[in-house]
């Protein structure tokens, strides 16, 4: 994931460039808030919530990338996969404690 944003800060001034900042720290600043939510609230619910925001956060934030390069987008999919499979064991989850 570092990698990434390193690549995109490399890249000249744009709005895209920023964007793509800012959506990078706001997707971190949400995976962040699902730990907590998750392991110190054990809120699965809000943690499910959490994780789908997370997930459609990342694929804006890979449309983004791809736009700036390539490779960024590229080093993002695996991140994306795991959010999504992270999601659906949160389901899981939520399924079984109900």
């Amino acid at each position: 994931m570092l990698a990434s944003f390193i690549i995109i800060l490399l890249k000249p001034v744009s709005t895209d460039k920023y964007i793509a900042a800012g959506i990078f720290f706001l997707q971190l600043a949400l995976n962040l808030y699902w730990t907590k939510a998750f392991f110190t609230e054990h809120n699965i619910k809000k943690a499910l919530v959490v994780a789908i925001v997370l997930l459609i956060l990342v694929a804006v934030m890979i449309f983004f990338f791809f736009k700036l390069s390539f490779l960024a987008g590229f080093l993002q999919i695996p991140y994306l996969l795991w959010v999504g499979f992270a999601c659906i064991l949160n389901k899981i989850l939520l399924n079984l404690n109900t």
